[in-house]
C-alpha cells in the first residue's frame, strides 16, 4: 500500500500524488497541509493548434481526440494523481461535452480552474 504523502506544484496548480512518483530529491519530511483542495476542472492552453487527448500517457500513444484551446476537462479521480513518464507528466481526465473515452492530457496543456 503506498502512503499518500503530498502535493507536487506544478506551474499555478497542485497536484496529490503516490510516493512512487516523487523525485529523489523532494524533502519528504515537509508538512503536508490536507485541508488545501486540489484542481479537478483544468482548461485546455494549447493555442490554435490544439492538443492532443491520448489513449495512455505517452506522446506515441494512439490519440482518442484533439482538445480545443478553452475547452474544460474534468479529473477522472483525484486519487489517480498524476502519472510520470520521463520528463512528462499526465492527467486522466474525461473531456467536457463529449461523447469520447477518457483520455491522458500532458500538464503542459492544462490550466487549473476549479
Amino acid at each position: 500500500m503506498k502512503r499518500r504523502i503530498g502535493l507536487l506544484v506544478l506551474g499555478l496548480s497542485l497536484i496529490s500524488f503516490n510516493t512512487s512518483l516523487l523525485p529523489s530529491t523532494v524533502n519528504r519530511s515537509s508538512p503536508v497541509d490536507v485541508t488545501r483542495k486540489v484542481a479537478t476542472i483544468y482548461q485546455i492552453q494549447a493555442g490554435d493548434q490544439g492538443v492532443a487527448c491520448l489513449h495512455e500517457p505517452n506522446t506515441k500513444a494512439r490519440t482518442t481526440n484533439i482538445l480545443k484551446n478553452g475547452q474544460l476537462v474534468d479529473l477522472v479521480a483525484l486519487e489517480e494523481g498524476m502519472v510520470k513518464k520521463g520528463q512528462d507528466y499526465w492527467l486522466h481526465v474525461y473531456p467536457r461535452l463529449s461523447h469520447r473515452p477518457a483520455c491522458y492530457i500532458n500538464t503542459r496543456a492544462l490550466v487549473p480552474i476549479a
